[in-house]
């Protein structure tokens, strides 16, 4: 972070960024107006969504199928959506998820590719058929289902932490049961889990900056 260079897509505004696990040279950008795609590092980049989409625009968030570059999830503000052949074709994803549902996170279990988590203003979501059907999990408050992000323990693959407007919450079994770990008065916006054992969590919070629990 001493020096920064520039990277592409001047004059986009960038609120989604995913690096493929099984090759680091191809990175997804999503940006208010669609998906765009690296395969050389960020040196250079290509649309792979329409352009002028009505609802493939306003990205929030992506991942990259971990086997399979070519599969990739983009959230949106208003529902996800699927491509899996490298963004040629595009298909909503939102069976089984309420409508209007902004898609802020979405996750793909480290130990489970057809498993997928996805964080919404409207709660939490898995599926466990790679987005064909979600089931909204149930266990943490309406009041706290503003969910902005969530992430997993990689050395413990039913450890999935969940960033909320009230407080952070973990399941230990895949989203079956929820616990809060912080003060419920607590806005958490984002969540980093380090490897370790146990591994070490940090939060990023509304007024209380960066706190960490080892």
């Amino acid at each position: 972070g001493r020096t920064w260079s520039g990277a592409g897509l001047v004059g986009q505004a960038v609120r989604a960024l995913a690096m493929a696990p099984s090759d680091p040279n191809v990175l997804m950008a999503g940006t208010l107006d669609g998906v765009y795609r690296s395969l050389d590092a960020s040196k250079s980049w290509e649309r792979i969504s329409p352009e002028h989409h009505e609802e493939l625009r306003n990205l929030d968030s992506l991942a990259i199928d971990p086997s399979d570059p070519q599969i990739i999830y983009a959230g949106t503000f208003h529902l996800p959506w699927k491509t899996a052949d490298g963004g040629r074709t595009w298909r909503p994803i939102q069976e089984g998820m309420i409508d209007d549902s902004d898609v802020m996170s979405l996750l793909i279990d480290v130990g489970n590719s057809r498993r997928i988590y996805a964080s919404a203003c409207s709660g939490i979501y898995r599926s466990d058929d790679s987005a064909a059907q979600w089931r909204k999990i149930h266990g943490i408050p309406y009041t706290a289902r503003r969910t902005y992000a969530i992430k997993q323990d990689s050395k413990h693959p039913a450890s999935v932490y969940a960033a909320t407007s009230e407080g952070l919450w973990k399941t230990a079994d895949e989203g079956m049961t929820w616990h809060r770990t912080t003060p419920e008065s607590w806005v958490v916006n984002t969540v980093v889990v380090a490897e370790g054992d146990p591994g070490r969590v940090l939060i990023g919070t509304e007024e209380l900056g960066v706190l960490a629990s080892d």
